[in-house]
Parts: C-alpha cells; structure tokens; sequence
C-alpha cells in the first residue's frame, strides 16, 4: 500500500496525520495527531497503519439528497 505525506490514517483506533516517511528500509512512518493535551507524536511501521476507508471507498449517498 502507498502512503504520502499530509494523509490522514488511523494508528492503534486513532487518527493522526503522516509527517515524514524514512528513506531507510523498513519504512517507519512519523505521525502527528491532535490531542486535548496538545500534540501527539508516534513512529508506526507501514503495517501498522491503516487508511481512512471513507476517502478511499466510493458510497453512493445520493439517495438521502
């Protein structure tokens, strides 16, 4: 799976955003997240994270319009 810079993904059932990608194998990907105790950061391998199924699968809610 492809991940970028500025994606939002979900780590351990919480949102964080990724910040930085190592060039060295494995890739480790640095994530920032948003708390009410003020910034969260955490370094999670590629399998570890997940992408935010609602940006990447299609739903047709046209239906509710």
């Amino acid at each position: 799976m492809s991940f970028s810079i500025g994606e939002e993904v979900i780590f351990e059932e919480e949102r964080y955003v990724i910040s930085e990608i190592s060039k060295n194998e494995p890739r480790r990907f640095r994530l920032l997240a948003s708390t009410s105790k003020g910034a969260r950061v955490e370094w999670a391998r590629e399998n570890d994270i997940v992408k935010i199924s609602r940006y990447t699968t299609p739903y047709d809610d046209t239906a509710k319009y």
